[in-house]
């Protein structure tokens, strides 16, 4: 029974290298093997193997949780957030000679184009590909359907379903990863970001007066914008490559920074409390969840001990 199962399970985790394979079915034969030696489980080691195997079980769910959790080929994940990053210019190009002749050929057709990415996400079963492109998405939906007051007409309705379906799309996948706190703050941080920055885009808050602390920050800003781009690329490399999950949130730390020092999401507002606001609350929701992830940790260890 064991062997049958440890090769069906095998045949789940194609995308995995032959190494990778074979470490995490060392990982559950060991698991298996120490639950035969424990005789609190069952009379002999035969009933003893059939429950840890029930506990653990069908292969296919053992191998979707793998597929889930260590994400092989994570690196085809980052490629397919860097190489589209790269091609905005000429698309931006597009769309500036499409223009004048088609009205159409203007955020509409950017999200269209992009559309796909979420679903390649989806198909790929990579949460964090997913949520970052249907976090780009929808910070462009709340533009059409929220601050161009019905430029669009009833094409609104269209944009204003989409940008539903997207939100639900994004609750559900922070939701279904509610114990990986890396994938849940990930989603959150960009999510959050993208609302709040649309509620205060509406409301026009306008001060020009910054003291000494907001004057630094533009300065900031002014300085790393032309290199703003290098950096978020260079954290989504560290965040998806890593093998370290403490290095995965010390990338996810940059990421955050460079969305708040950057102002994404963040159109029409130029406050010096917001702006302050805008910077640290990203990097605070990171450092939450890094201290919630290492908090819960060090009590499951010393339950285990």
């Amino acid at each position: 029974m064991t062997e049958e199962y440890i090769r069906t399970l095998r045949q789940q985790l194609k995308g995995f290298s032959a190494d990778e394979q074979n470490e995490l079915i060392d990982e559950i034969n060991s698991h298996i093997e120490s639950g035969e030696e424990d005789s609190k489980i069952g009379k002999d080691s035969e009933h003893r193997r059939e429950k840890m195997i029930h506990e653990l079980g069908s292969p296919k769910d053992m191998g979707r949780n793998f597929q889930e959790l260590y994400r092989p080929n994570r690196f085809i994940d980052y490629l397919l957030i860097l190489l589209p990053y790269f091609l905005y210019p000429y698309l931006n190009t597009l769309y500036s000679t499409l223009m004048p002749r088609y009205s159409w050929a203007d955020i509409r057709l950017d999200i269209l184009i992009h559309l796909p990415l979420v679903a390649v996400g989806l198909w790929r079963r990579s949460a964090p590909l997913t949520l970052f492109w249907a976090t780009i998405l929808i910070s462009q939906l709340f533009i059409i359907t929220v601050q161009m007051d019905l430029y669009y007409g009833i094409q609104t309705a269209f944009w204003a379903f989409l940008l539903l379906t997207l939100l639900a799309l994004a609750g559900s996948l922070i939701w279904k990863h509610k114990n990986d706190l890396l994938i849940v703050i990930f989603g959150l941080v960009p999510l959050s970001m993208c609302i709040l920055g649309n509620i205060l885009s509406t409301l026009h808050i306008a001060d020009y007066s910054f003291g000494p602390i907001g004057q630094s920050l533009l300065l900031i800003y002014s300085s790393v914008n032309s290199v703003i781009f290098y950096i978020m690329m260079l954290a989504m490399a560290a965040y998806f490559l890593a093998a370290s999950r403490q290095f995965s949130w010390l990338a996810l730390m940059l990421y955050s920074l460079a969305i708040g020092v950057s102002q994404s999401y963040l159109n029409n507002v130029f406050s010096e409390q917001i702006y302050m606001l805008w910077i640290v609350l990203p990097l605070t929701l990171v450092i939450l969840g890094w201290y919630l992830e290492q908090n819960n940790r060090k009590r499951l260890t010393e339950a285990l001990s």
